[in-house]
């Protein structure tokens, strides 16, 4: 798509984080110069994936996190595109998933 861009929030307050990001991407031509008949889906659907982490400094040393990736389960757009695509709408492709982490510094 030409038209695509990410919108990001954070907050942080006495050790605790939140994160919020949105990820849009416009309506794509397959390929913008075949012919509108030459594809039996020639455009992709715009999409807009949501995702978001909250954090807790348990120390100055010693950070907690869990992210949820595509928060609303959106699927990619039909059919989604073999090439570029994949990575593209990854967060589509996988749905809706949680990651747990920590960091430490030395």
């Amino acid at each position: 798509s030409k038209h695509k861009g990410t919108l990001s929030l954070g907050y942080s307050n006495k050790g605790f984080g939140l994160f919020a990001q949105a990820q849009y991407f416009g309506k794509a031509q397959v390929d913008p110069d075949a012919l509108p008949m030459t594809y039996e889906y020639p455009t992709r659907d715009a999409v807009v994936f949501f995702s978001g982490s909250v954090s807790y400094d348990i120390n100055n040393k010693f950070t907690v996190r869990l992210v949820v990736d595509n928060i609303l389960d959106k699927k990619p757009p039909y059919p989604t595109p073999a090439g570029g695509g994949t990575v593209t709408y990854w967060d589509g492709l996988m749905g809706r998933y949680f990651k747990l982490g920590a960091s430490a510094k030395f």
